[in-house]
């Protein structure tokens, strides 16, 4: 993940992101704030792995990036269904918990 490969695709993604919302990018999970130097980006799909698209990755700063990998590490029910629904799923619940905590 720190392969020179990789910091290109995240630096194209980036400008993607603010060329299609015309702002920087925030944590899909918690709303904070996402920084291209430290920020994780989490493959939703790996279907494309090497050659991401855009769709493929969400921004989430390290402690949602541990929390959503902790949901799908710890129930093998995720991999029955498709990846990137899984991932929608895992990422909706955990906002949506995020949001009944009060957090914004």
């Amino acid at each position: 993940m720190a392969s020179p490969q990789w910091l290109e695709i995240r630096r194209h993604w980036y400008g993607e992101w603010v060329s299609r919302y015309g702002a920087e990018p925030s944590c899909v999970v918690c709303g904070g704030a996402w920084h291209l130097d430290c920020g994780d980006l989490h493959h939703r799909s790996y279907r494309n792995l090497g050659q991401e698209r855009f769709e493929d990755l969400l921004p989430v700063d390290r402690a949602c990036h541990d929390r959503v990998h902790a949901v799908w590490d710890t129930n093998p029910a995720w991999r029955r269904i498709d990846r990137a629904l899984a991932n929608d799923l895992i990422i909706g619940s955990l906002r949506r918990t995020h949001l009944e905590n009060g957090a914004t």
